[in-house]
């Protein structure tokens, strides 16, 4: 079998493909795992927050795994996830939001947190205002 880089790159995207598969499925498994144990909520019993609690420790291995998996295939296929590009949307959009809002007024003087928006007004200057 010839090793050439189309075939290489296509043989390293099945593999990263079927490692974000594989994470998903472990994600499912654990929440469905979760779920079981925990509905029908029974908040004030404690055995029941015990088995809840028994049941999330002893699956969280599930997850970890899961998101190792998605990270090795991230590393494989760095542009061709269909979960990385949707994981950038978010980002993306509130950098647009950002950048259309403007820029932000200065604070006023006596703000200390840099979140007062009104101009401070001097004594002096309330006083002038009312009895005008």
């Amino acid at each position: 079998m010839s090793e050439n880089p189309s075939t290489r790159s296509l043989e390293t995207a099945i593999v990263a493909d079927r490692l974000a598969l594989v994470a998903m499925v472990l994600f499912g498994i654990y929440l469905v795992s979760v779920l079981v144990s925990v509905l029908p909520p029974k908040l004030l019993d404690p055995i029941w927050q015990l088995a809840s609690t028994k049941v999330a420790v002893e699956a969280a291995p599930l997850p970890l795994l899961g998101l190792i998996l998605f990270h090795l295939a991230a590393h494989l296929r760095p542009g061709g996830l269909q979960l990385q590009r949707q994981g950038r949307w978010p980002s993306q959009k509130a950098t647009q939001r950002s950048r259309r809002s403007g820029p932000r007024p200065p604070a006023r003087a006596g703000c200390r947190h840099g979140l007062c928006l009104q101009p401070q007004v001097a004594p002096q200057d309330r006083h002038r205002r009312h009895s005008a």
